[in-house]
């Protein structure tokens, strides 16, 4: 059930780390990419303003002839062109970074999680090796008492060498829980630390 736990809670992790890069990130960049457009296409009306003032003073004089318009409707023309082309690429430039955000921000939140990930594996390992550690000398111990119950009536030499054996083994074991202990109040004094 840790195991699930830890696994959720890494995914959880991974999920915030990425929707906080995507969001921060496609905001950046996106606004960018508008303040682009709006100043390119500001420059671009400014001058389609300018040529409908020029167009509509050349309509008013008394030897206007449309053939004198033509050159100033097709620069109008070529500013609503730009107008819609800065449109395009600002559409195809944001989907793009969009989706190069998504890669980079997928990627970056793996990398970030990846320590935890590796602690949690260590863990793992680390508490099966320790329950690994804990149990050969209980069945060691378990083995020299049922041989010595099994047995009628067991040399003393044989029972003070099982005794002995058992005693070894408890020293194992005691050492093997000091260790443990040595290291969970190593693991406390770091977290007071922090």
């Amino acid at each position: 059930m840790k195991n699930n736990y830890n696994f959720e809670m890494i995914k959880k992790l991974r999920s915030k780390i990425f929707t906080l890069m995507m969001l921060s990130l496609s905001i950046i960049v996106i606004g960018i990419i508008i303040l682009f457009a709006v100043l390119n296409c500001n420059n671009a009306i400014h001058l389609s303003r300018e040529n409908i003032a020029r167009m509509t003073r050349m309509r008013d004089r008394p030897n206007f002839q449309q053939s004198m318009l033509n050159p100033e409707i097709q620069e109008y023309q070529k500013v609503n062109t730009h107008i819609q082309d800065v449109v395009i690429f600002s559409c195809a430039a944001s989907g793009l970074a969009l989706i190069i955000i998504y890669v980079v921000s997928k990627k970056v939140s793996e990398i970030i999680v990846k320590p935890v990930e590796d602690t949690l594996e260590k863990q793992k390992q680390f508490i099966s090796d320790a329950s690994h550690e804990l149990k050969t000398p209980l069945t060691s111990m378990k083995v020299l008492s049922d041989s010595l119950l099994t047995q009628e009536d067991v040399p003393v030499e044989l029972y003070k060498e099982f005794m002995g054996d058992l005693s070894e083994e408890i020293e194992r074991e005691n050492k093997i829980i000091n260790d443990l202990l040595s290291l969970v109040k190593m693991d406390k004094t770091a977290d007071k630390k922090l």
